[in-house]
């Protein structure tokens, strides 16, 4: 697992209709997709920027494993400020002790 400092935004992938009015996504609700997108926050407002395909399947796994250091980085930082309290517990232990 590799942290990807380069990477903006998260990987999105999305299902849409076309809006024809005969189109299965409109009548029976067959969507098209998956379409791949990268969503950004700039100014408060969500952007998102197409991928195709090929480009979708070379970012994915740089996403993902941006997603699972984040997830371990968030654990990481519970277990220290858990770590920090019982420490400040113990202290206080100690001095009325």
């Amino acid at each position: 697992m590799k942290y990807h400092s380069e990477l903006k935004g998260i990987f999105v992938s999305k299902y849409v209709t076309c809006g024809r009015h005969d189109c299965n996504c409109m009548t029976v609700g067959e969507k098209h997709g998956p379409y791949y997108y990268i969503q950004q926050k700039k100014n408060n407002k969500i952007s998102y920027t197409y991928l195709t395909t090929k480009k979708a399947e070379e970012m994915r796994p740089l996403y993902e494993d941006n997603k699972l250091y984040k997830k371990k980085m968030a654990h990481i930082n519970k277990l220290k400020r858990e770590l920090a309290h019982l420490k400040k517990i113990e202290r206080r232990g100690i001095e009325n002790g």
